[in-house]
């Protein structure tokens, strides 16, 4: 306990409240109240969860792959961490019918993690793999939360759907935004809000709206809808987002994200005969851009796709394999790529850049964001080191550059990193009002001194 005779004085008031005006909202505060003229001195601390690593969700080593897994994050008001994550088979019957999805959230005036709420029991539909089957939203102006993720139904049905909180995330309202049940697929959900309103896209391989299917020759494609979260869904509206060029399908990797001006931008992978490739769309036009091909030079198997946006400047990371001149059959390259757009439109972009591994590890589930002045920062899981070299540091890996043009990779932090990347450790961050950042991942590896669970990282 601090000395309460070294402490700063800030009030003295004859009062039951007192409510200091100037913290830091990043800065950590313990206070101290001396009652009158007594030596004694009450203390609490508030603020943001600590520097440093931090286990939200505790696990073992018996399930340590099946708690606190498939993670997504986002900041609240106060730029703490919530973060969503799965529950895998909780009874351990081998039966995943009951796979769980729960809520977390930061509680600074307690200091403490908020009791973690169930939103849904998703079953075995939640998935697995870099397309995760739920996305975490906060509505900044309305304070709102959301979650899109597909819920399972029997005998092969399932449907996507939007949870939402209006009382911080302890209790949710889920509505189908698939319509009805759904025989087929549905992936890929991602989901952003602002002002009311929700974005969300989903992958499917047949949608009808009463005048056939909206992708041609019964291909798989992403359907965007939008509308006010608290409306019926008979009011929201549904857009398939159009192939560039001769495209003429889509599968499993897709990003949607609001820009500075809150309007929605789309980056998902599309394929023909020949090609790969990554499109951007905007929402409500009628055409979108092939970002970059892949020369034909590979079959991607379920690669990841990451979108931001620097003000109105989409920013775009992929995992896929593509060969821009630099591939040496002898030598797999990075196979992440990060693209930036020149134009609001996203009609225009860079050439893409080659993200640097550590030494010569392939980097797979990229996420990417971007802080106030235009830096980013690029997160991703690793499991592959074809050429046994080693690493100079561990995992999550955190790409970062202030140019778009340099970046350089590393480790959270020089000690207590997970030695290896752990299975199903789904990396995410964002930065915070301080431009430092956030990053949530789930860390099954026991050789290190890190704990096993769903863990918190947090910039100093």
């Amino acid at each position: 306990m601090p000395d309460p005779t070294t402490a700063t004085p800030i009030a003295t008031v004859n009062a039951l409240t007192f409510t200091d005006t100037l913290p830091d909202p990043s800065a950590t505060y313990t206070y101290l109240i001396k009652p009158g003229s007594l030596q004694s001195s009450n203390q609490v601390t508030v603020g943001p969860p600590p520097f440093g690593f931090n286990v939200v969700i505790p696990s073992t080593e018996d399930n340590c792959e099946t708690v606190g897994v498939m993670e997504r994050m986002e900041l609240d008001g106060n730029g703490d961490p919530a973060i969503a994550y799965m529950v895998i088979d909780p009874n351990g019957d081998g039966d995943e019918s009951d796979d769980t999805l729960y809520f977390v959230s930061w509680n600074r005036a307690n200091y403490a993690w908020n009791p973690t709420v169930q939103v849904a029991v998703p079953g075995a539909a939640s998935g697995e793999g870099p397309g995760l089957l739920h996305s975490l939203a906060r509505d900044a102006a309305t304070g709102m939360w959301g979650l899109e993720y597909l819920q399972s139904l029997p005998e092969g049905y399932a449907q996507m759907m939007l949870a939402t909180s209006n009382d911080g995330g302890f209790t949710w309202k889920a509505q189908s935004i698939s319509g009805d049940a759904y025989h087929g697929s549905l992936e890929a959900p991602s989901l952003a809000m602002w002002n009311g309103a929700f974005h969300a896209i989903f992958l499917t391989d047949a949608w009808f709206d009463g005048t056939g299917n909206l992708f041609p020759d019964n291909g798989t494609g992403f359907l965007y809808v939008t509308g006010n979260a608290t409306d019926s869904p008979s009011k929201w509206t549904s857009q398939a987002a159009p192939f560039p060029g001769d495209y003429t399908s889509s599968y499993y990797a897709g990003s949607l994200a609001l820009d500075s001006n809150h309007a929605p931008g789309i980056a998902f992978n599309v394929v023909n005969d020949t090609y790969e490739a990554i499109a951007f769309w905007r929402p409500g036009t009628h055409t979108s851009t092939a970002v970059a091909h892949n020369d034909g030079y590979t079959t991607n198997d379920n690669p990841s796709i990451s979108l931001a946006f620097s003000g109105t400047q989409a920013r775009i990371v992929t995992d896929a394999k593509w060969n821009y001149g630099s591939f040496d059959p002898d030598h797999e390259p990075a196979d992440l790529w990060a693209m930036r757009a020149v134009d609001a439109a996203g009609l225009g972009w860079m050439p893409a850049v080659d993200v640097p591994p550590d030494n010569v590890n392939m980097m797979e589930q990229p996420w990417i964001a971007t802080g106030s002045q235009g830096q980013t920062a690029i997160v991703m899981a690793s499991n592959h080191d074809p050429e046994g070299q080693g690493m100079t540091c561990g995992f999550p890996k955190i790409a970062r550059s202030n140019d778009f043009v340099t970046f350089r990779t590393c480790a959270p932090a020089p000690v207590d990193n997970p030695s290896f990347a752990p299975n199903k450790m789904y990396p995410v961050l964002r930065f915070g009002g301080n431009d430092k950042l956030w990053l949530a991942f789930n860390n099954n590896d026991g050789n290190g001194d890190l704990s096993l669970g769903l863990v918190l990282w947090r910039e100093q």
